[in-house]
């Protein structure tokens, strides 16, 4: 690990040879800056950052850079300890503190990963993921969502699809484990593949859960910076390749119950609401129609009820009963959200 103040190249390489778990040979080695967003996450940062340091990786060429929105617990005082940098993200929220950082690094690759995502049990993880830019120039490079079998049924669902919404409207580019079936395939080895990614059908990808980027590459509009899934669209606008490493594994603790998926997509919900978030945001293609027929269909009821039935029987995993539960807590939230963030805005000028 690159500790505060020790010197190395902006953009070195580490020439030599190197040898993963399996015993195979890597002969460059690209420097790695592992960029976390964090406000309060004593709780689980430990695991990721444990993580991290057990890599079979030069640790002169792995960088960690927290970018601390304000935290009141004990954040900063555990990630000193692991040789951090430490930079204050004075807009709090992770989107722009993650530009941050991007911005800030000295090092080739700039991987982002947000506190609930952990590198599984694999040592070479860096390895695997930095080789389709060693080998085919890549521009970013995304991992594989894993779920263990103790987590809740809750958190696999969302990582195995997505939350209702995003599947309705994305359909089957939701997520990686149906792009072969959306997306032609332009280059594929036993260890990646290279999906030829649309502007008008992009995929739902986003930086926090792993995303490696080639910063030589890498141009971010900053009126994007609230927005986490504007600039995979941005690599794909300017024909960047992106690479699905599916032998690169993590996994994503995001929803851990019902009452954290509320308070999640709450915030969520409120914060594309308001039009200073979603600046520059590209909509996908038939978005407004498809926003519109998923009220239809959540409205129904029994459509998104026999959807998770349907799904349960066809694949075995009862885990698909939470499409129903929570499709319509947002078919409530989504309102709810939007009339409490207009009332309060009503509030603050009848004040004024």
């Amino acid at each position: 690990m690159r500790l505060r103040g020790q010197k190395s190249l902006p953009g070195a390489e580490c020439r030599g040879v190197l040898k993963s778990s399996g015993g195979d040979e890597v002969n460059v080695v690209p420097s790695i800056d592992v960029i976390i967003p964090t406000l309060n996450e004593e709780k689980n940062l430990k695991l990721c950052l444990d993580a991290i340091v057990k890599q079979n990786y030069p640790k002169n060429k792995i960088r960690i850079t927290i970018i601390d929105g304000g935290s009141t617990d004990s954040t900063v005082d555990i990630v000193k300890d692991y040789g951090c940098e430490v930079l204050i993200n004075e807009e709090i929220l992770a989107e722009p503190g993650i530009y941050k950082g991007i911005e800030n690094s000295e090092c080739n690759i700039c991987c982002v990963l947000a506190v609930d995502n952990i590198i599984a049990n694999d040592k070479d993880f860096f390895i695997k993921m930095t080789k389709p830019f060693l080998e085919m120039n890549v521009t970013g490079a995304f991992p594989k969502v894993i779920f263990s079998e103790d987590e809740p049924s809750i958190n696999k669902y969302i990582n195995y699809r997505s939350e209702p919404f995003s599947e309705f409207i994305y359909g089957k580019a939701c997520n990686f484990r149906n792009f072969e079936s959306v997306y032609k395939i332009k280059y594929k080895t036993d260890d990646y593949i290279i999906y030829d990614f649309k502007t008008n059908d992009f995929p739902l990808l986003a930086l926090a859960q792993g995303f490696m980027i080639d910063k030589n590459k890498f141009k971010r509009d900053s009126k994007s910076k609230y927005d986490d899934i504007q600039p995979i669209i941005s690599i794909i606008e300017r024909g960047g390749g992106i690479a699905y490493v599916k032998t690169a594994e993590i996994y994503h603790y995001q929803i851990m119950s019902v009452k954290s998926f509320v308070k999640k997509f709450e915030w969520r919900i409120k914060n594309n609401l308001e039009e200073s978030r979603v600046s520059g945001s590209k909509m996908r293609r038939n978005y407004n129609l498809k926003k519109y027929l998923w009220l239809i269909y959540s409205m129904s009821l029994f459509l998104p009820f026999f959807y998770s039935i349907y799904q349960i029987l066809r694949t075995k995993k009862n885990f698909f009963i939470y499409h129903f539960i929570t499709n319509t807590i947002l078919l409530f939230l989504i309102p709810y959200t939007f009339i409490k963030l207009k009332l309060g805005k009503v509030y603050k000028t009848y004040k004024l």
